[in-house]
């Protein structure tokens, strides 16, 4: 069986076999997850913009120096 097939197989089973967790997610889960996704994003763009020249050197986009 080869790896990508058996990894689809385990992946069925787990969610064939697996039992109702029951669980209960309150009012302030989804304004969480809204925060991590935009503290995420917001993270991202800092982290851009810090090494914004880096990236261009490394992608060999660099501006002719006039």
């Amino acid at each position: 069986m080869t790896k990508p097939l058996l990894i689809l197989v385990c992946i069925f089973s787990c969610l064939i076999f697996s039992s109702p967790a029951f669980a209960y997610l309150d009012a302030g889960t989804g304004s969480m997850l809204i925060q991590l996704i935009l503290g995420g994003i917001a993270g991202l763009a800092v982290f851009l913009k810090l090494s914004w020249k880096w990236i261009l050197a490394k992608l060999g986009i660099n501006k002719a120096n006039k």
